[in-house]
């Protein structure tokens, strides 16, 4: 196969000294070797930083971004504001890949090129000791935008496509003007809503070849996860839909139905607390400016919105239910 075609890869980088060679070796050793890589060190202070500095000075294609500690969407502005390729990916510097990852994706872009993505499935692992050698038999299914933004909102981050970033290969073009937004929690998320509003068709890779390593200490993994989560998924939805296209509406209920049922936990979540009158104004906020268009969706089921808008202004009704169903 020609190696024609440059892939970017973005790699953010805090803090996991115990983690990043693994990362960079499986990245080093991929069979597609027309790679840039870019490592963005936000300012870790453990050796992650020396190992970025030493790996750059062993292989030629490797760059390293040295910035303060800002936050990962920034250390992936970073890396694509650099990145100089025909596609790009970006890997968290706590994962590893298949050898055969790039190589696999590249390929699916020459024989389905009407696609703007390439994605594949991953494993969810404590170990660093996963199989990143052994040859992969796969199979592939074409997804249009209608197909891939249904999967995105219905199944989540279960099956599909999932709202990360780093199992899917872009092309460059696909991302022209669109950045990360500065979101402490769910930046992901909200970059592939925009992102998928894009594209045209994607092309799914059902094979495992990203390996997701469950840190405990990552961010998914702190005590405090959801009380940060929950207004930025709330405000990723809102801000989504308040700028969607008019020739994107048709998809518009997608968004109203996640930020309806995310404003009923973001308000059971603080519910009680010194926070509550806050989040319960931001919430009113987010209902008043789409009420109207909520209530006049045809496409959501009217039990679904009485039921929903109960719920949303019955906190003590919603903790109720939510300790009934763990009880059951």
């Amino acid at each position: 196969m020609k190696e024609q075609e440059l892939v970017s890869i973005i790699v953010s980088v805090y803090n996991i000294v115990g983690y990043l060679p693994k990362c960079l070796e499986t990245i080093a050793e991929q069979s597609y070797k027309n790679l840039e890589i870019i490592l963005v060190d936000d300012g870790s202070t453990d050796g992650s930083e020396t190992i970025c500095d030493n790996f750059a000075k062993s292989d030629s294609r490797a760059s390293v971004i040295h910035q303060q500690n800002i936050g990962l969407w920034a250390t992936r502005n970073a890396g694509k504001m650099m990145a100089k390729g025909d596609y790009l990916m970006f890997v968290d510097g706590d994962d590893y890949l298949h050898l055969d990852a790039i190589k696999i994706m590249i390929e699916a872009f020459h024989h389905y090129p009407q696609s703007d993505l390439v994605f594949v499935d991953c494993t969810k692992t404590i170990s660093l000791n996963e199989d990143i050698e052994t040859k992969k038999s796969y199979n592939t299914s074409i997804l249009s935008q209608g197909q891939l933004i249904h999967k995105l909102f219905v199944y989540g981050d279960r099956t599909g496509p999932r709202p990360s970033v780093w199992n899917k290969l872009y092309r460059r073009e696909l991302l022209e003007g669109i950045w990360n937004n500065n979101y402490p929690r769910t930046q992901d998320l909200d970059f592939n809503i925009r992102i998928f509003f894009r594209v045209s068709c994607a092309t799914w890779i059902h094979c495992e070849l990203y390996f997701w390593v469950k840190r405990p200490v990552s961010l998914t993994n702190q005590s405090n996860y959801w009380k940060i989560a929950y207004p930025c998924t709330v405000k990723t939805f809102f801000i989504n839909y308040i700028n969607l296209p008019v020739e994107k509406k048709q998809y518009g209920h997608y968004l109203l139905k996640k930020l309806y049922r995310r404003m009923i936990f973001y308000k059971n979540k603080f519910y009680k607390t010194d926070q509550q009158d806050r989040v319960f104004r931001e919430c009113y906020e987010y209902e008043k400016a789409t009420r109207k268009d909520y209530w006049l969706n045809l496409r959501i089921n009217p039990l679904e919105k009485i039921g929903v808008t109960i719920l949303l202004h019955s906190p003590r009704l919603t903790r109720w239910l939510m300790k009934k169903t763990k009880n059951l």
